[in-house]
């Protein structure tokens, strides 16, 4: 709760904060609400991993979903691989997110 009241403190307009995961947003939409602000026109916030919930929680929280199944399957296909007997460098492997705009990111009109 200090740490966000602080951050709206020093800034000239809306701040906006980046939650790494649904455990994270869940705990500063709890701060949010202690303070008595509205998510949106107070402060922004948007979460990593798209949660059941995300839609239903004030406004709506944006969020970027990951295809967290395809993730999955990929991770352990290449573990499988490595088992197998594949020896390759590492790769880099990147899986599409969609970001889910939603209330918490929108300034009040």
């Amino acid at each position: 709760v200090q740490a966000l009241r602080d951050f709206r403190a020093g800034a000239s307009r809306p701040p906006a904060v980046i939650a790494g995961n649904g455990v994270v947003t869940m705990r500063i939409v709890a701060a949010v609400t202690t303070l008595g602000w509205r998510l949106g026109p107070d402060i922004g916030l948007i979460g990593i991993d798209d949660t059941p919930w995300a839609p239903y929680v004030g406004p709506g929280i944006s969020a970027v979903a990951q295809p967290t199944d395809a993730l999955g399957n990929l991770a352990a296909r290449c573990l499988i691989e490595r088992i197998d007997g594949l020896a390759v460098p590492a790769r880099a492997i990147r899986l599409p997110g969609a970001l889910m705009a939603r209330g918490s990111t929108r300034l009040a009109p």
